[in-house]
């Protein structure tokens, strides 16, 4: 599967721990699992290493080869994202090839998420056009944000360190803040965009 990718504006700031994404498996027969990764955007485009990544095996994802329904794609260990800053989310398939195994339905037709664009690229990802076929040009996507920790066992094995707002020096000062807190911490939708190809609003949410 030759890669695709989705940049969005962050609407927050702290740890991105989950995606969803309209996409499903082409064919009950396909093996090879799908990568999705966050990653920064130079230029308007996918670049250096993920920020954070999944493989998931193949039999995880739904066989749809029109899909119209989120799958949601959690990261171990989340992305540190800055309210307003633009990050891309990168859909591949490399053990695939150029098979069409996954499909990651088109958003509505028209620039329906000003804030990010659909990509494309021919040469598994070493450069990236803009999608414009059938006149789309997003992909459907909802990013999720923790912001604060709720549970002391978030702040264990280095936990701690994958909060920004707020940040912690140690796993002590997390465990504080989460007794202090009573485990009343943030995790909100960091951005939607063309939720189910457009029959919703799109749009940054905050």
């Amino acid at each position: 599967m030759l890669p695709k990718a989705q940049t969005f504006t962050s609407g927050l700031s702290g740890g991105l721990d989950q995606v969803d994404i309209a996409i499903g498996r082409t064919a009950g027969f396909i093996t090879a699992p799908l990568v999705v990764q966050i990653r920064a955007v130079s230029g308007g485009v996918p670049s250096g290493p993920a920020l954070a990544g999944a493989s998931i095996p193949a039999a995880n994802v739904p066989e749809a080869f029109f899909p119209s329904a989120f799958y949601s794609v959690p990261f171990a260990s989340p992305a540190p994202v800055a309210a307003g800053v633009q990050y891309a989310i990168v859909v591949s398939s490399l053990s695939c090839g150029l098979g069409n195994c996954y499909e990651w339905a088109a958003g509505p037709v028209g620039d329906s998420y000003p804030a990010g664009k659909g990509l494309g690229s021919q040469d598994f990802g070493a450069t990236w056009v803009p999608l414009t076929f059938g006149g789309f040009t997003d992909l459907p996507f909802k990013t999720y944000v923790l912001q604060a920790p709720t549970s002391k066992a978030q702040c264990k094995k280095g936990g701690w360190r994958k909060f920004t707002n707020p940040s912690f020096k140690n796993q002590g000062q997390c465990v504080k803040f989460v007794n202090h807190q009573g485990g009343k911490g943030n995790k909100g939708n960091g951005d939607v965009g063309n939720v189910d190809k457009g029959n919703k609003k799109s749009g940054k949410k905050k």
